[in-house]
């Protein structure tokens, strides 16, 4: 009978819209419509979450915590298995929000994530293989959440992984097997935290790792293995942390790196072969330590350096020898060296100042020599002036008779190599520093 058929009919659509527009029943019998994430910016402040949507094809949820009472098992997660094709989600705490775990209710859902950002949150601790299910993620950003600790295999499995950004949270130690088979990731962000440890090994599995910015950390100590495995690595940032010194050979693993920022450290001595190994480093910025000798010969073996920056130590002074390679790079046009604010003493140590700031190409190292200031001892009495304000023939050579031979223990130099450091070729000598040298020949010839 057509009549019956259509009741049939009717009776299995009415079946289907209850399975596909409601989504269970509670206690007391009520239905309730599956809520959808992307339609709850219609409901304002009163929403529990309030998202944003792009259109389909690549889409973003922009999404704001509204509450502080948002369970972890709370149903409005839900609403993201009807927005499954989200790519971008961001999560933030609006003003009265709060959440204190990762949401995997919601994320269970999206399968084929690319990003996942989410940043005000109080979540203590990253569990491990936390995101190991979305295998399609490339970018992580967990700023400002209060971590503490990241277990073992926090991010482990995430092979397409290629930026992961962990900024001003509260971790403490990084173990080996976090980062297990990340292969891919190239951009590492631990800025701003309480990382004061860091285990043998633990970026070793980083082999595609550009860019680590480990900077304003606690980390005092850095060894040859500190960095194992970072083959590829271009950029090291470790601003403002603990470092008291350089071993030898303690970027020796980087052969790749272009830009080293040890900025507002406590570094006091840096071995002779503190940067072996560093042939392709560009940048090298020291400035803010608490460095009162450094020899140039240090910083020779590094051919490609265009950029250092020894400001704001309490150096006393810096030999440049005129025939080193470094020198010779100091005078092209692309080089900057920055010494200033330290404790230099006018001598002829720094003899090299006047040549170098007559043959440089480089206007701003001209203009970063003509404000380089020394401190004058003359008659007793003490003056802060700039160098190149001297005559030449008049910088002193007495002040360094009695650091010389410090100078040669320490580094093992033969002396006659430091020789061409305090007499420049150019200068006229005068009577007390011809008597000086001939007091000081028998040492030198010794």
């Amino acid at each position: 009978m057509p009549g019956r058929g259509l009741f049939v009919w009717l009776v299995v659509m009415v079946c289907l819209g209850a399975v596909t527009g409601f989504r269970d029943l509670n206690s007391s019998g009520k239905r309730y419509f599956r809520p959808n994430v992307c339609e709850s910016d219609k409901h304002g402040m009163d929403a529990k979450i309030v998202c944003y949507c792009t259109t389909p094809g690549n889409k973003t949820a922009d999404c704001w915590v509204n509450v502080h009472d948002l369970y972890e098992y709370d149903q409005t997660w839900s609403g993201f298995e009807i927005n499954s094709d989200i790519r971008h989600l961001i999560l933030t705490m609006a003003p009265n929000g709060q959440l204190n775990y990762l949401p995997m209710r919601a994320l269970q859902y999206l399968h084929n994530l690319r990003s996942f950002s989410m940043s005000s949150a109080n979540i203590p601790v990253i569990k491990a293989h936390t995101f190991s299910f979305l295998s399609q993620l490339d970018t992580i950003s967990l700023i400002n959440n209060q971590i503490v600790t990241l277990e073992n295999y926090a991010f482990a499995d995430l092979s397409r992984l290629r930026s992961l950004n962990m900024s001003f949270n509260q971790i403490t130690f990084l173990d080996r097997n976090v980062f297990h088979k990340c292969r891919n990731l190239e951009v590492l962000y631990l800025t701003a935290n309480n990382i004061s440890s860091i285990l043998d090994g633990a970026f070793s599995n980083l082999e595609k790792l550009d860019i680590l910015k480990l900077d304003y950390n606690f980390i005092s100590m850095i060894t040859v293995d500190t960095f194992r495995g970072l083959d590829n690595l271009s950029t090291l940032g470790l601003i403002a942390n603990y470092i008291t010194m350089l071993e030898d050979n303690t970027f020796d693993n980087l052969r790749n790196l272009i830009s080293l920022d040890l900025r507002q450290n406590a570094i006091q001595s840096i071995s002779p072969r503190a940067f072996n190994g560093l042939t392709k480093l560009q940048y090298l910025n020291l400035e803010q330590n608490e460095l009162k000798m450094l020899d140039s010969f240090i910083v020779q073996g590094l051919p490609n350096l265009l950029y250092l920056n020894l400001a704001k130590n309490l150096l006393t002074t810096f030999l440049l020898d005129e025939q080193s390679s470094l020198y010779s790079r100091f005078q092209k046009e692309n080089t900057l060296f920055y010494i200033n604010d330290n404790n230099l003493v006018c001598d002829c140590r720094l003899n090299w100042v006047f040549s170098l700031y007559g043959s440089t190409k480089s206007p701003i190292f001209k203009e970063a020599l003509n404000s380089l200031q020394c401190e004058l001892i003359k008659h007793d009495r003490t003056d802060f002036v700039y160098i190149l304000r001297i005559n030449l023939a008049e910088l002193p050579c007495e002040y360094y008779a009695s650091t010389t031979e410090s100078f040669m223990q320490e580094y093992d130099r033969p002396r006659y190599t430091l020789r061409n450091h305090y007499y420049h070729s150019g200068s006229t000598m005068n009577v007390a520093q011809l008597f000086l040298l001939i007091l000081t020949l028998p040492l030198v010839l010794h």
